[in-house]
């Protein structure tokens, strides 16, 4: 093969691998601002609808050293491929009442192959709401092999982080808290979900650490540091849970010399060691 065929291919193979990268959107090219004063909601929703129509599957990048407040706002699907949305940057929520609804502060709904992470915090501004109805700040909805990475979340009206109706869901990483008086600010609500697994994550908030609730089954929980909280609790008769190297730390505030536990309608399994043992775990 002589050198001139021999570049033009190299050059043709270097034009393929060009053309199939994957589209890099940012927020802050369609009007977000970021300076954590100006509502920032129509600029995310602008992004992600560039995003959801891009069958090359994008990254939406919400960049770092910038806070972006954002009103309630619910991105939806389903979209052309999947999405990789990087939160290197902090996301904060209006310091009012924003809502008389119960409803999620962030909603992810019908996305599947979805990817949220990053190193940025989400604040749900929560102390205003903990005197009357709680809210939920963070909510995926419908949205199957999804993944929830490395996010801080802090502060939420309510649950941090509901699960609803998603399958393949898997979460690691995560730092979640609020003040141990806090009420009804469970780190996560699982509900009507399978296949759920939680990972490496660091739970200390006023309510349960994890909640499962309705219609969910293998769920499977590793590596779990919880405290303050209530721990972890399943409501209603759930299924194929799995607890691995789980440790429940007692609150300071809390009465009782150490943490308990306590089984309804919950069969599984323990792996590791589970502090509190949970007996009905074999």
């Amino acid at each position: 093969m002589s050198p001139e065929i021999i570049f033009i291919s190299v050059l043709l193979g270097l034009a393929f691998v060009v053309g199939e990268a994957q589209p890099i959107i940012n927020v802050l090219d369609h009007g977000a601002v970021g300076d954590g004063k100006r509502d920032d909601t129509q600029g995310f929703l602008k992004a992600w609808d560039a995003a959801c129509l891009d069958s090359r599957s994008p990254t939406l990048v919400i960049p770092p050293g910038k806070t972006f407040l954002l009103s309630q706002i619910s991105f939806e699907g389903p979209c052309n491929s999947s999405i990789h949305v990087q939160v290197g940057g902090n996301i904060v929520a209006p310091n009012k009442l924003w809502t008389s609804e119960l409803v999620n502060w962030i909603s992810f709904r019908n996305v599947n192959n979805l990817t949220i992470d990053g190193s940025g915090q989400i604040d749900g501004q929560g102390s205003i709401w903990w005197d009357c109805k709680n809210k939920r700040t963070f909510g995926i909805s419908g949205c199957n092999n999804s993944r929830i990475n490395g996010l801080k979340f802090i502060n939420s009206p309510g649950k941090h982080l509901a699960i609803h109706k998603c399958s393949w869901v898997h979460i690691k990483g995560l730092n979640i808290a609020a003040p141990a008086d806090s009420p009804n600010t469970d780190g996560m609500y699982i509900q009507n979900s399978e296949h759920v697994e939680v990972s490496d994550t660091i739970i200390g908030t006023g309510d349960d650490c994890i909640a499962i609730g309705t219609g969910s089954s293998d769920v499977n929980m590793t590596g779990i540091t919880c405290g303050p909280g209530h721990g972890i609790s399943e409501t209603v008769a759930c299924s194929g849970i799995v607890l691995e190297s789980i440790g429940i730390a007692l609150d300071p505030a809390a009465k009782g010399d150490r943490p308990t536990s306590y089984c309804l309608n919950a069969q599984g399994s323990k792996v590791g060691e589970v502090t509190p043992d949970v007996s009905c775990l074999e």
